[in-house]
């Protein structure tokens, strides 16, 4: 104790400030963290959930490896192809997978029982994050992509109509939307709004 007031007094207040700060931040972080452990491990053990395959990372730590691939994949049009041969990589047969990029541990899936739960069955549940929107909004707008709640059942209730079973093989139905949309496109090189055209199509489409 003596240590901590000797220390104390021998430090600026301004040095001071920023050790107490940080510490606080760090008992924040650690405490918010187990909490969070915590309600997962009772949700985990109330629903029978499996451990998610961890990607096999270079880096288990930060998942720098996962990062620095990618940021190289994305300059050469090669980012999907990469993200299906990941699968496999794992294990085969899973659908699920979690990794790590940055320090944050993302879970990603292509079950279809897990994504017709988040965006069907059990939608309230789930929370569009924060990075997503960030990076979406202003490339896609505010659609079904990128909203939450009210707004995402309006979105998703305007698409419904366009994946009817007997419209989805009726190529030529479709191709008759997407030329209108095509000939509204200037010959002469000026700069358009697509977004505003592919929302039209959207919207033609959902009233076959």
């Amino acid at each position: 104790m003596l240590a901590v007031t000797s220390f104390l007094r021998e430090r600026s207040p301004s040095i001071i400030a920023v050790v107490v700060l940080s510490g606080t931040y760090l008992i924040y972080t650690v405490t918010r963290r187990s909490i969070r452990a915590y309600r997962r491990a009772i949700f985990k053990k109330k629903n029978g959930c499996k451990p998610v395959p961890f990607f096999p990372h270079k880096d288990p730590i930060f998942g720098l490896d996962f990062f620095i691939e990618g940021s190289k994949l994305l300059k050469t049009g090669k980012f999907l192809p990469r993200t299906q041969e990941r699968w496999s990589l794992v294990n085969n047969g899973v659908y699920t997978y979690s990794h790590l990029v940055l320090g944050n541990r993302l879970i990603v899936t292509i079950e279809p029982e897990n994504i017709k739960t988040i965006l069907a069955t059990q939608f309230k549940n789930f929370q569009m994050p924060r990075t997503r929107l960030d990076n979406f909004v202003p490339f896609l707008g505010h659609g079904i992509f990128t909203t939450d709640g009210k707004e995402w059942e309006d979105s998703r209730s305007l698409l419904r109509p366009s994946f009817n079973r007997s419209l989805i093989g009726d190529i030529e139905v479709f191709q008759r939307h997407v030329s209108k949309m095509i000939a509204r496109i200037p010959k002469d090189g000026t700069t358009v709004d697509l977004q505003k055209l592919f929302f039209m199509l959207t919207l033609d489409s959902g009233k076959l």
